[in-house]
C-alpha cells in the first residue's frame, strides 16, 4: 500500500495534555546542566544535545532512557524552562489510543513506550504483509520447475506480545509450526 509519512506524520502539538502537572517542568539545576553538557559537546565536535521541539515540530525517536532527564525530546514552556512529555503524552506519540491504561509509574511508562514500536506503522506494515499474502493467506511462491524458491513451512503464527505487565504471551499459545532444536543454551 502506497502511504505518504511526511504528510501524515503528527506535529507534537496534536499529542500534548492541554494542562500537565508542574512537576515535569525540568528544575533549574536539570535545565542549565543539559545546556552546558550540549554546549561542552558542541566545542569536542560531538552530536549530543537535547531536542527541544516546537509544538509545529515533528518530535525525536522516544528512548527507553527517557525517564532520566526527558532530554531527546523537551517540550518549550513560556516564561519557564522547558518541560518532558507526560507517559500519556508518551502514549500518544506512539499511536497508542488515549483508552490504553498506563497501570505502572512514570519511570517503567517511559520505559515501556520508549521500548515500544509505534502502533500505526505495525498497522501498516501488518497490512502489508496481508496483501501480499493474497486470498488464500499464503506466501505467493514462483516455482522453478517442480521446487518453491521459498519453503512453505517455517512461518510462525503466534499473537502478538505487548510491553505493558499483565498481558505476557502464555508458553505455547497460538500455532508454532517452527523446528525446534534439541541444542541446550547456556
Amino acid at each position: 500500500p502506497e502511504h505518504d509519512l511526511k504528510a501524515s506524520s503528527p506535529k507534537l502539538g496534536q499529542v500534548l495534555e492541554k494542562r500537565v502537572d508542574p512537576r515535569y517542568v525540568l528544575s533549574d539545576h536539570l535545565w542549565k546542566y543539559l545546556q552546558d553538557y550540549r554546549d561542552r559537546h558542541r566545542k569536542a565536535g560531538n552530536g549530543f544535545g537535547f531536542g527541544l521541539t516546537p509544538r509545529t515540530g515533528v518530535a525525536r525517536t522516544l528512548s527507553a532512557r527517557y525517564y532520566k532527564d526527558g532530554s531527546e525530546i523537551l517540550v518549550p514552556v513560556r516564561g519557564k524552562n522547558p518541560r518532558r512529555l507526560t507517559p500519556r503524552e508518551c502514549a500518544r506519540l506512539m499511536g497508542f489510543p488515549d483508552s490504553f491504561t498506563i497501570p505502572v509509574s512514570d519511570t517503567q511508562a517511559y520505559r515501556q513506550f520508549g521500548n515500544s514500536v509505534v502502533v500505526p506503522l505495525v498497522r501498516f506494515i501488518a497490512g502489508a504483509v496481508l496483501e501480499a499474502l493474497g486470498d488464500d493467506g499464503r506466501i505467493p511462491v514462483k516455482k522453478r520447475g517442480s521446487k518453491p524458491m521459498l519453503p512453505q513451512k517455517g512461518i510462525i503464527e503466534s499473537p502478538v506480545q505487548t510491553t505493558m505487565p499483565g498481558l505476557r504471551l502464555k508458553r505455547n499459545q497460538g500455532k508454532q509450526k517452527v523446528k525446534r532444536s534439541n541444542r541446550k543454551v547456556g
